[in-house]
């Protein structure tokens, strides 16, 4: 019972970074009264819990299944609780009524039998404490990666500046194309526009056949529903190193400028014909485009897992006009 409520646990606290809902999600859920509630949690509350309850009101129904059975699990085990403490207590205390002597129901049998206590053994003194091992060392290499990555990212170690002469001039009003298509394999792509500031610009990506390994990926969306099992079991042990970890696998993400680490990204839109979205820049700098993707945090490997993407795009860039 302690095993199945520590799983369901997990799985409640985990599901929003191993699923891939999208905000229209939320909107046409049958079960958007539980959204509803959640935002009005939410907004008392630290800024800094939004993942969660994006991942949880974009998908209410999963979200109250989980919860549901959380509670029953933690309750039913209270009940399980409270009776054996009863029958022990009224053994030790010879009361009227206290059970006698061993059960002799199916479930004692099976539990007092040879091969259940060789097997609960082997698991307990072996098998659980290889695997344990085996997952602590990697979750730590793997966060450590991470680290690793964000460091030398900040710092300006991965995205490349395009030399002053190549950079793209942009007059407001006018749909740029620019000179150089967007490939999903690269790292960090330096478009050539310089960007300014709090002023207003669209960016608009005209894709061709984007896959992740062979899975098909929807420009912008995320590969998780076309994946195979064994695929999806593949994506959730990269979780940890996923580049960008509170944002979904594949989305497109834009950058200002080399160092900092400023960025926004892309919501995709089952909706919309095509990639476009608003930019709004926080700080001066050079716009850089990649994808959401596992990394690895030396230098020689950061494009590592990147290297089985395939497909391109023309990016089109506007500067809107002022009012």
């Amino acid at each position: 019972m302690y095993f199945l409520t520590l799983a369901a646990t997990l799985w409640l606290l985990l599901f929003p970074l191993l699923r891939n809902a999208r905000p229209v999600d939320e909107l046409t859920s049958r079960f958007r009264w539980v959204s509803d509630i959640l935002r009005v949690i939410q907004g008392f509350l630290p800024s800094h819990l939004r993942f969660w309850f994006d991942g949880y009101s974009r998908e209410p129904g999963l979200f109250l299944v989980s919860a549901l059975l959380v509670a029953g699990l933690l309750l039913l085990g209270g009940r399980i609780a409270a009776t054996t403490n009863g029958k022990m207590s009224a053994i030790w205390r010879k009361l009227p009524g206290a059970p006698q002597g061993l059960p002799n129901n199916l479930l004692y049998r099976l539990r007092s039998s040879p091969a259940y206590e060789t097997t609960l053994v082997t698991l307990k003194s072996r098998i659980a404490p290889a695997v344990f091992a085996i997952f602590f060392v990697y979750i730590g290499l793997a966060v450590a990666s991470h680290l690793l990555f964000n460091i030398q990212d900040v710092w300006g170690a991965t995205c490349k500046e395009t030399p002053q002469a190549s950079l793209v001039a942009l007059k407001p009003g006018v749909k740029v194309e620019l000179p150089n298509a967007f490939h999903t394999k690269e790292l960090c792509h330096a478009t050539g526009v310089m960007l300014t500031a709090r002023e207003r610009y669209v960016i608009e990506m005209a894709p061709t056949a984007w896959d992740d390994g062979g899975i098909p990926v929807e420009p912008g969306d995320s590969p998780w529903e076309a994946a195979n099992w064994m695929q999806k079991l593949l994506f959730i042990a990269a979780v940890p190193l996923r580049r960008e970890l509170f944002q979904d696998w594949f989305e497109v993400v834009v950058r200002y400028g080399r160092t900092g680490g400023e960025e926004a990204f892309y919501i995709y839109d089952p909706t919309a014909s095509k990639i476009e979205f608003p930019m709004r820049p926080t700080r001066d700098g050079e716009l850089f485009v990649f994808v959401n993707d596992a990394v690895i945090g030396l230098p020689l490997l950061y494009d590592r897992l990147y290297r089985n993407n395939h497909g391109s795009a023309k990016i089109f860039v506007t500067l809107k006009k002022k009012d």
